[in-house]
């Protein structure tokens, strides 16, 4: 693949050759370190098709993998995540033509293969709860003078306390210290971070591990920003 900068001012590329048609094979990789666990089976990939792809879409075969998706935003410094119908920063599940996306791989032989039929001419936000089985979630967003971060913890009876593929999504750090960043830490805080945890509806009180890392700003504020829960708090 390639790696590009862009100066912030407007620019256009000029692509030549064959547009990508049919079904493709993401090529994917799983190794294992010593230390196997929520560092190993990350692939950097992208959107092989000249328009976006829903990442939802039945068009889109995932073996082996974790069903969050990761995407760097520039704009904020912070890394945007999607998983089950939650978003946390931009990323809505429609991944743009050549755009870079991360992926977890979590089994041997991963595979991803995207068909035709993922491709959508939706280029806006698309808001689908109703197709997820998302029983109550919750978004906390700490905000600074110019920067933020959120993350979003719910429960679903699908759900365990550990990792669930299909639903949480580990946290992603901003590439600057300065950055301020939120974290879940739902099984202590010798475990893995996530910006989307799911877990089973609790029988007693719940309590929530947050890590917050201010950066270099002075002054921030942690508030609940949004509960969807339809009467299930």
């Amino acid at each position: 693949g390639y790696f590009v900068y862009f100066d912030p001012a407007s620019s256009t590329i000029d692509l030549t050759g064959t547009f990508n048609r049919g079904p493709q094979n993401i090529p994917l990789t799983y190794n294992l370190s010593e230390m196997a666990g929520e560092n190993d089976g990350w692939n950097l990939v992208a959107n092989p098709f000249p328009s976006a792809i829903d990442w939802d879409s039945n068009g889109i075969t995932k073996v082996g993998l974790a069903s969050a998706v990761y995407v760097y935003n520039p704009s904020s410094g912070q890394y945007s995540s999607y998983v089950n119908g939650i978003s946390v920063g931009p990323l809505d599940g429609l991944i743009a033509s050549g755009q870079a996306f991360w992926v977890k791989a979590i089994a041997d032989n991963p595979s991803l293969i995207i068909d035709e039929t993922a491709k959508s001419d939706n280029q806006g936000v698309h808001l689908r709860s109703t197709d997820f089985n998302t029983s109550a979630t919750i978004r906390l967003a700490l905000e600074s003078t110019n920067r933020s971060d959120e993350v979003v913890f719910g429960f679903n009876d699908d759900c365990s306390a550990d990792f669930d593929k299909d639903y949480d999504a580990f946290k992603f750090y901003p590439s600057s210290t300065n950055t301020p960043s939120l974290a879940i830490y739902p099984n202590g805080f010798d475990t893995a971070p996530y910006v989307v945890s799911m877990s089973q509806f609790p029988s007693e009180m719940f309590q929530l591990p947050l890590e917050v890392k201010r950066g270099n700003q002075t002054q921030f504020t942690l508030s609940l920003v949004e509960v969807d829960a339809d009467n299930e708090l």
